[in-house]
This record gives C-alpha cells, structure tokens and sequence, in this order.
C-alpha cells in the first residue's frame, strides 16, 4: 500500500519536473534528479547522471518542434517497487 505523503510527493516532483521542461529549465530539470540518476526517454535510451541528462534536454529544447508544448499529467498511478515506485 502507497504511503499518501509518498504519493503526494511523488506526483509534486513529476509536476516540477514537467513545468521546469516546458519552460527549458534544463537546470532546474536536473536539480530534481541524484547526482547517478537515470532516464529514459521516449525510444528507450537510457541517460545515466546529470551531465548525461542535462546534454540530452539541453539538445531537445532546442529543437524547433520543442516550442510551445505544454504536458499535462493526469491519473498518475504509482505502485509500490521494491524499495520504491514506479510510476
């Protein structure tokens, strides 16, 4: 069972993160990851750390396709994963 302070928590850090991308706060964006996060974007292509993150927004804000898109996050679900969630 999911603790509700995680969930809100949770949902928060992926609303930040969201705002910060749509408005190219590529510092802002990695201020919400560890120093040996990982992510992976939408081919499967995985980005281990800041600096590896970082090179891979800093490159996407820049494409002309980037402006003015705007996420919406709706029904999250979070499940319990191990030690964490998955989302």
């Amino acid at each position: 069972m999911i603790d509700h302070s995680d969930y809100f928590g949770i949902q928060n850090l992926i609303t930040d993160y969201v705002w910060k991308l749509d408005m190219a706060d590529i510092e802002g964006v990695l201020e919400l990851f560890l120093p040996d996060g990982l992510f992976e974007d939408t081919a499967g292509t995985e980005y281990r750390g800041r600096a590896a993150i970082g090179g891979y927004f800093h490159g996407l804000t820049k494409l002309p396709a980037f402006r003015g898109r705007q996420h919406h996050i709706d029904n999250l679900r979070i499940v319990p994963e191990g030690d964490g969630y998955s989302v």
